[in-house]
């Protein structure tokens, strides 16, 4: 009886009061999912987390005073994790049913969406001039359905805009269609071939969106604060705010 009172009980006690502790610990971290779609955030092959939303995250955290953990996932599991409250919150493009799912938390960037051809390739006027033709996306990347649901184009994912360059190089595709700071981020107008914009599509704007199944709910206003600081200190356009035109001449 006195083994049992002297060194189990405490032991017990000791237990009890550890394992809530680690889950506060837990607990007190916001969550961030981060769509895995270059150049916003991918991993290395020493498994650390790069990229511009990488860089977003960690600029937001030392505003805030928040302590932030954040994950790298391929863009669905973006979206379950969101409807499960897994994630307290995430970057996207807006996309359809958000309200139902997501409270928008601040604008962050407004993306050109560009059809892009070999330096000799036409102008075009509308995506229905591709019909039979191969164009490139980039898989995981938010496309709308204007490009999504068009019947007559045989749509080629790729791993990033090099990759699709590449296939555009030797003619393997028509066009690649991506996001401009894809383009800005990987386009050496020094080595890589030149490139022409052959349409524009509808811009996209990307959203901090918090999650409507989060328990995190008094961490938005202040997450919204720290956005907002962000833009006023001009940090946001030191990420987002650059064009192709600003990188090559195109035509």
């Amino acid at each position: 009886m006195d083994f049992f009172r002297r060194y189990l009980v405490p032991a017990v006690l000791l237990a009890l009061m550890l394992v809530p502790c680690g889950q506060a610990q837990d607990q007190d971290r916001v969550r961030f999912s981060l769509p895995e779609v270059a150049p916003w955030a991918q991993m290395n092959e020493q498994g650390e987390a790069y990229g511009l939303l990488v860089e977003l995250v960690k600029k937001l955290e030392a505003v805030s005073g928040l302590d932030i953990e954040y994950q790298v996932r391929p863009y669905p599991r973006v979206h379950r994790e969101l409807e499960r409250g897994d994630a307290d919150f995430t970057f996207l493009f807006d996309f359809p049913d958000a309200k139902e799912r997501v409270h928008y938390s601040g604008k962050v960037i407004t993306l050109r969406t560009l059809v892009l051809g070999t330096a000799d390739a036409p102008a075009i006027d509308s995506l229905d001039d591709l019909s039979g033709e191969k164009v490139a996306y980039i898989r995981g990347a938010y496309y709308r359905p204007e490009f999504v649901q068009h019947e007559g184009i045989d749509q080629v994912p790729v791993r990033d805009f090099r990759h699709g360059l590449e296939l555009l190089k030797h003619h393997r595709i028509a066009a690649i269609i991506v996001g401009e700071m894809g383009v800005v981020s990987e386009y050496d107008p020094q080595q890589d071939p030149p490139i022409r914009i052959m349409m524009e599509l509808d811009e996209s704007e990307g959203y901090l969106f918090f999650s409507k199944a989060s328990r995190r709910e008094e961490s938005l206003p202040v997450m919204r604060k720290a956005l907002e600081t962000l833009r006023k200190q001009g940090e946001l356009d030191r990420l987002f705010d650059k064009r192709l035109d600003d990188v090559v001449q195109l035509d």
